[in-house]
């Protein structure tokens, strides 16, 4: 299983995964294989780009 990281944002709650690291099968072929795994969640500040939501939003 190949590692990832879920960007989630604190403006709307949508999360995002960003591949991080390879596992064994998958970096034989520089590829990511089918299965991820979660390997560090972290709290985006910021504006959601596929919603729109802003932080400020969020404050109202």
């Amino acid at each position: 299983m190949c590692n990832y990281y879920r960007h989630v944002y604190a403006s709307c709650g949508h999360t995002r995964l960003v591949f991080a690291e390879h596992c064994k099968a998958g970096a034989r072929v520089q590829r990511p294989c089918k299965q991820r795994t979660v390997w560090q969640t972290i709290e985006v500040s910021g504006d959601c780009r596929p919603c729109g939501g802003t932080e400020d939003e969020l404050a109202d």
